[in-house]
Protein backbone atom coordinates (compact mmCIF):
# COMPACT_ATOMS: atom_id res chain seq x y z
CA UNK A 1 0.00 0.00 0.00
CA UNK A 2 1.19 3.49 -0.90
CA UNK A 3 -0.39 6.68 0.44
CA UNK A 4 0.26 10.34 -0.16
CA UNK A 5 -1.02 13.61 -1.50
CA UNK A 6 -1.62 14.55 -5.14
CA UNK A 7 1.69 16.42 -5.46
CA UNK A 8 3.59 13.24 -4.47
CA UNK A 9 1.93 10.94 -7.01
CA UNK A 10 4.43 11.19 -9.88
CA UNK A 11 7.33 9.90 -7.76
CA UNK A 12 5.70 6.44 -7.86
CA UNK A 13 5.78 6.11 -11.68
CA UNK A 14 8.74 3.66 -11.52
CA UNK A 15 6.66 1.22 -9.42
CA UNK A 16 4.61 -0.06 -12.39
CA UNK A 17 4.79 0.22 -16.18
CA UNK A 18 1.22 1.60 -16.45
CA UNK A 19 1.46 4.19 -13.68
CA UNK A 20 2.69 7.06 -15.86
CA UNK A 21 -0.28 6.85 -18.24
CA UNK A 22 -2.72 6.36 -15.34
CA UNK A 23 -1.35 9.25 -13.26
CA UNK A 24 -1.30 11.65 -16.21
CA UNK A 25 -4.93 10.80 -16.94
CA UNK A 26 -5.80 11.56 -13.32
CA UNK A 27 -3.98 14.90 -13.40
CA UNK A 28 -5.28 16.02 -16.81
CA UNK A 29 -8.98 16.00 -15.89
CA UNK A 30 -11.09 18.22 -13.67
CA UNK A 31 -12.29 15.29 -11.57
CA UNK A 32 -14.80 17.38 -9.64
CA UNK A 33 -16.66 18.15 -12.90
CA UNK A 34 -16.90 14.52 -14.08
CA UNK A 35 -20.21 12.73 -13.49
CA UNK A 36 -20.28 9.44 -11.61
CA UNK A 37 -19.59 6.49 -13.87
CA UNK A 38 -16.91 4.39 -15.53
CA UNK A 39 -14.53 5.90 -18.10
CA UNK A 40 -11.95 4.02 -20.19
CA UNK A 41 -8.41 5.43 -20.23
CA UNK A 42 -6.62 2.58 -22.02
CA UNK A 43 -9.22 -0.08 -22.80
CA UNK A 44 -9.50 -2.64 -20.00
CA UNK A 45 -5.92 -1.98 -18.86
CA UNK A 46 -6.68 1.37 -17.21
CA UNK A 47 -10.08 2.81 -16.43
CA UNK A 48 -11.51 5.47 -14.14
CA UNK A 49 -14.53 5.13 -11.87
CA UNK A 50 -16.04 8.27 -10.33
CA UNK A 51 -18.14 7.58 -7.21
CA UNK A 52 -20.26 9.68 -4.84
CA UNK A 53 -21.59 8.16 -1.62
CA UNK A 54 -22.21 8.52 2.10
CA UNK A 55 -19.60 6.99 4.37
CA UNK A 56 -20.56 4.16 6.79
CA UNK A 57 -19.28 2.64 10.00
CA UNK A 58 -16.09 0.64 9.36
CA UNK A 59 -17.52 -2.33 11.27
CA UNK A 60 -20.28 -2.55 8.63
CA UNK A 61 -17.80 -2.90 5.74
CA UNK A 62 -16.40 -6.25 4.61
CA UNK A 63 -12.70 -6.25 3.71
CA UNK A 64 -12.16 -6.48 -0.03
CA UNK A 65 -9.26 -7.57 -2.21
CA UNK A 66 -8.57 -7.64 -5.93
CA UNK A 67 -6.62 -10.12 -8.05
CA UNK A 68 -6.17 -8.46 -11.45
CA UNK A 69 -6.16 -4.70 -10.87
CA UNK A 70 -4.28 -2.21 -8.74
CA UNK A 71 -6.61 0.32 -7.07
CA UNK A 72 -5.65 3.97 -6.92
CA UNK A 73 -8.28 5.67 -4.78
CA UNK A 74 -8.16 9.47 -4.88
CA UNK A 75 -10.40 11.71 -2.77
CA UNK A 76 -11.96 14.50 -4.83
CA UNK A 77 -14.30 15.94 -2.17
CA UNK A 78 -14.93 15.09 1.46
CA UNK A 79 -13.03 12.67 3.67
CA UNK A 80 -13.33 9.10 4.92
CA UNK A 81 -11.75 6.59 7.22
CA UNK A 82 -9.98 4.05 5.02
CA UNK A 83 -9.48 0.71 6.71
CA UNK A 84 -6.71 -1.70 5.79
CA UNK A 85 -5.19 -4.98 6.95
CA UNK A 86 -1.44 -5.40 7.10
CA UNK A 87 -1.53 -9.14 6.44
CA UNK A 88 -2.69 -10.80 3.24
CA UNK A 89 -5.93 -12.73 3.51
CA UNK A 90 -6.40 -16.21 2.08
CA UNK A 91 -8.47 -16.42 -1.08
CA UNK A 92 -12.11 -17.15 -0.40
CA UNK A 93 -15.09 -18.35 -2.41
CA UNK A 94 -16.64 -14.95 -3.11
CA UNK A 95 -14.43 -13.76 -5.98
CA UNK A 96 -16.25 -12.01 -8.85
CA UNK A 97 -14.05 -12.03 -11.98
CA UNK A 98 -16.40 -9.54 -13.71
CA UNK A 99 -15.72 -6.93 -11.00
CA UNK A 100 -12.31 -8.22 -9.83
CA UNK A 101 -13.46 -8.14 -6.21
CA UNK A 102 -13.47 -10.61 -3.38
CA UNK A 103 -15.04 -9.96 0.00
CA UNK A 104 -13.69 -11.43 3.23
CA UNK A 105 -14.98 -11.84 6.76
CA UNK A 106 -14.89 -8.71 8.85
CA UNK A 107 -11.89 -8.42 11.14
CA UNK A 108 -10.08 -5.80 13.14
CA UNK A 109 -8.27 -3.34 10.92
CA UNK A 110 -6.11 -0.27 11.07
CA UNK A 111 -7.28 2.92 9.39
CA UNK A 112 -6.06 6.15 7.93
CA UNK A 113 -7.85 9.35 7.02
CA UNK A 114 -8.27 9.88 3.30
CA UNK A 115 -8.93 13.58 2.69
CA UNK A 116 -9.31 15.85 -0.33
CA UNK A 117 -6.38 15.50 -2.78
CA UNK A 118 -4.97 12.44 -1.00
CA UNK A 119 -4.63 8.97 -2.50
CA UNK A 120 -4.03 5.38 -1.57
CA UNK A 121 -2.65 2.75 -3.97
CA UNK A 122 -3.47 -0.88 -3.25
CA UNK A 123 -1.95 -3.84 -5.03
CA UNK A 124 -3.74 -7.16 -5.62
CA UNK A 125 -4.20 -9.07 -2.40
CA UNK A 126 -4.03 -5.99 -0.13
CA UNK A 127 -7.24 -6.04 1.91
CA UNK A 128 -8.99 -2.73 2.43
CA UNK A 129 -12.24 -1.30 3.76
CA UNK A 130 -13.07 1.95 1.93
CA UNK A 131 -15.97 4.31 2.69
CA UNK A 132 -15.70 4.52 6.49
CA UNK A 133 -16.97 7.32 8.74
CA UNK A 134 -14.28 9.57 10.18
CA UNK A 135 -16.28 9.96 13.39
CA UNK A 136 -18.42 7.12 14.74
CA UNK A 137 -22.09 7.76 14.00
CA UNK A 138 -21.42 10.63 11.59
CA UNK A 139 -21.87 10.06 7.87
CA UNK A 140 -19.94 12.19 5.42
CA UNK A 141 -20.58 12.86 1.71
CA UNK A 142 -17.61 12.07 -0.51
CA UNK A 143 -16.69 12.07 -4.17
CA UNK A 144 -13.85 9.75 -5.09
CA UNK A 145 -11.96 8.70 -8.21
CA UNK A 146 -10.86 5.07 -8.43
CA UNK A 147 -8.32 4.27 -11.11
CA UNK A 148 -8.17 0.56 -11.93
CA UNK A 149 -4.77 -0.40 -13.35
CA UNK A 150 -4.21 -3.90 -14.70
CA UNK A 151 -1.19 -5.67 -13.27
Amino acid sequence: MITGSKDELMQFIPCHHRFEQAFKALESHDLGAIACGKYPICGDDIFLIIQSYQTRELFEIAPETHRVYIDLQYMIEGAESFGYLEELLPKGNTYSPENDIEFHELQTCKSLELRKDQFVILFPGEAHLPCGNLVTGTENSVKKAVLKIRM
